[in-house]
């Protein structure tokens, strides 16, 4: 019998709870004046979206994502469309109407922001539509 050496164990991830605790701690991140703790704020609940597949209708964490969605920083912008566009989270109807407004506003000087919301709500309503076909 030969044991192969290379046979890695299966891996077990860790998954954080969701605690209100948590969650008013992420909030707390978000609502902060440096840039830098919000960024660490929004990468945390993309990770928390990312960990577990579940969590991509979470509430809470739609929510914040909602409001990383608003900032003013366009790298927290960009960071939380990216989570919606590789569809590690699916948004809410808020998601959509700031969506909306990111498409008509075009907050960043190079429209990337527009860009990146116009492709998320195409996909979204391409999901959408896959619902009702079914």
């Amino acid at each position: 019998n030969t044991i192969n050496k290379n046979a890695k164990e299966p891996e077990t991830k860790t998954i954080i709870p969701l605690t209100n605790e948590y969650i008013m701690s992420l909030e707390n991140y978000l609502n902060n004046e440096n840039s830098k703790i919000r960024l660490l704020g929004i990468k945390d609940v993309i990770d928390r979206f990312k960990e577990d597949e579940s969590r991509k209708n979470n509430p809470s964490l739609t929510a914040l994502l909602n409001k990383a969605l608003q900032d003013e920083s366009p790298t927290i912008r960009f960071l939380a469309l990216t989570g919606l566009q590789l569809g590690y989270c699916n948004g809410n109807d808020e998601t959509i109407a700031i969506l909306k407004d990111i498409q008509t506003t075009n907050k960043d000087i190079i429209g990337e922001d527009s860009i990146l919301a116009s492709e998320i709500l195409l996909k979204m309503s391409a999901s959408e539509a896959k619902k009702v076909v079914k």
